[in-house]
């Protein structure tokens, strides 16, 4: 897999970019702040706030890249709306960038002290997590039967963010409901893999890598595309 750009964060330089900031509205559109004032519990809060912070980055790096100017960062409004997050195109941009910005699939994905956004010209989708034990029931759930054979030499931690990334592409994340929709056909870390979501036979190339601290999957049905953009 070529790749595609990607873009970390830590929730701390999240707090660094806000304490930094004139105020909220300079980074969030009213709609992202009014939703972010309804998360009380202060990691949740650090951790989205982080996502929507790479989310936003890489936006603006994509329109720069095309030789263009992002207004703001709140211009580039990200919601869910029962969806995975995702960009909405809002007419407040200069038609140039929206223009620019219509090519691009966002997703987007934070765990405990990271965020990581990553974009394609095709449906995509990014998990990030952190590295920890999954109980049986837990495994159990969302791993098929056929792919009992993975398990022995991966953490099924590796194969849950495998499979939300590609629940994430198809739009439904944890709306999907049902992990096993998804046929993981082989997996190896740092690898390029293929996996399936079963209920439409629709194939994704996929990759997973790890450190000692967090695992991160992407899934898209693109074909390899030329440059590779990672920041962390």
């Amino acid at each position: 897999m070529a790749g595609f750009p990607v873009l970390a964060i830590s929730t701390r330089e999240a707090e660094r970019v806000m304490g930094n900031a004139p105020d909220l509205l300079s980074i969030l559109s009213p709609y992202e702040a009014d939703v972010f004032g309804t998360l009380i519990n202060e990691k949740r809060r650090n951790d989205w706030l982080a996502g929507r912070i790479a989310g936003k980055y890489l936006l603006r790096f994509l329109v720069e890249r095309a030789g263009l100017e992002l207004p703001s960062l709140a211009s580039a409004e990200i919601i869910t709306d029962g969806q995975p997050p995702h960009l909405v195109l809002n007419v407040s941009l200069p038609e140039p960038v929206r223009a620019i910005l219509a090519h691009w699939h966002l997703s987007l994905s934070h765990t405990e002290g990271m965020a990581i956004a990553a974009a394609d010209r095709s449906p995509m989708g990014v998990d990030i997590e952190h590295r920890r034990p999954l109980g049986d029931s837990v495994v159990s759930g969302f791993l098929r039967s056929d792919e009992a054979q993975l398990l022995p030499g991966e953490e099924p931690i590796a194969l849950w963010t495998a499979k939300e990334a590609v629940a994430k592409a198809v739009g439904k994340g944890f709306g999907l409901g049902d992990f096993q929709k998804v046929r993981l056909n082989g997996f190896e870390l740092h690898e390029e893999y293929e996996a399936e979501f079963v209920p439409q036979k629709t194939i994704f190339r996929c990759v997973t890598f790890q450190d000692r601290e967090y695992v991160v999957s992407l899934a898209t049905t693109s074909n390899p595309v030329d440059e590779k953009e990672i920041w962390e």
